[in-house]
């Protein structure tokens, strides 16, 4: 697309001006096609007339568009159907709404992290103090997005400030939500072998009601392995105490809870 957002009204494809008569609806294009922080949402396979087949994007550089040598797959902006917004941004919008309750709300503000990944004992970025915790600065910006939402929620995305803030809360939802966990999922243990088949195939599965109690199963289709907590542990506790025995160079005096080597 050659043409600059915002600019394809001037391009074979203008409003729809209302009819006193039929009292019609302006028409209107997602709000996408004006934000340039976002991506536009287009009509596959479908392009305004000054298409001339290649895709542009913006260069934050100079506020212009660029080509990007790739062939175009459709430019003509959608239609709004909600608001400002298309279907497809309306569902996004509202699930991120639904999502962001006031119990997740209050529950993140008493943290300072969430759930934590199992990265296998690597550590991934320089520890250090932070002013303040990232899940107060999640809180802050979806807040900061919602400041435009003063009405009902069919007014907060009929307005072009807010149908293009309602967009970007449900990005900040999204980033949150994937950053600051608070339900722990099933995730594949790190270093650590089942204790049957030697292999690295445990998947620890937290529990999904308060009286239940975690497991920690092999994935491997020849082995049906299934440990609890406890067991597990012990299992982790043996493993790493052999790895770090098998580390230790021959004939090398190492801590008291490590036992060397013994020589060919």
């Amino acid at each position: 697309m050659s043409s600059e957002k915002g600019g394809y009204e001037l391009f074979g494809h203008p409003r729809k001006a209302s009819n006193p008569m039929t009292e019609e609806e302006p028409l209107h294009f997602c709000i996408t096609n004006t934000m340039t922080d976002v991506r536009s949402c287009t009509v596959k396979d479908e392009h305004q007339i000054v298409c001339d087949g290649y895709e542009y994007r913006r260069n934050p550089q100079h506020g212009g568009e660029e080509a990007t040598g790739r062939e175009c797959r459709g430019c003509l902006p959608r239609i709004a159907q909600v608001g400002l917004l298309c279907y497809s941004c309306y569902d996004k919008v509202l699930h991120a709404y639904s999502a962001w309750t006031e119990d997740r709300r209050r529950i993140l503000a008493s943290i300072d992290r969430a759930v934590q990944r199992d990265n296998g004992g690597v550590r991934t970025a320089q520890e250090g103090y932070v002013p303040l915790p990232g899940t107060m600065l999640a809180l802050d910006e979806v807040a900061s997005y919602l400041r435009t939402d003063t009405g009902t929620f069919t007014e907060w995305l009929s307005k072009p400030e807010g149908a293009a803030d309602s967009l970007r809360f449900a990005r900040a939802v999204t980033a949150a939500q994937r950053t600051h966990e608070l339900e722990e999922k099933a995730h594949r243990v790190q270093r650590i072998r089942c204790p049957k088949c030697q292999q690295q195939s445990l998947v620890w599965k937290p529990t999904m009601k308060p009286d239940d109690h975690v497991t920690i199963t092999c994935q491997n289709s020849s082995c049906d392995a299934e440990l609890d907590q406890p067991t597990f542990e012990l299992e982790e506790s043996l493993q790493t105490h052999t790895n770090r025995v098998n580390v230790l160079p021959e004939n090398q005096e190492g801590p008291l809870y490590l036992v060397r080597k013994k020589s060919a």
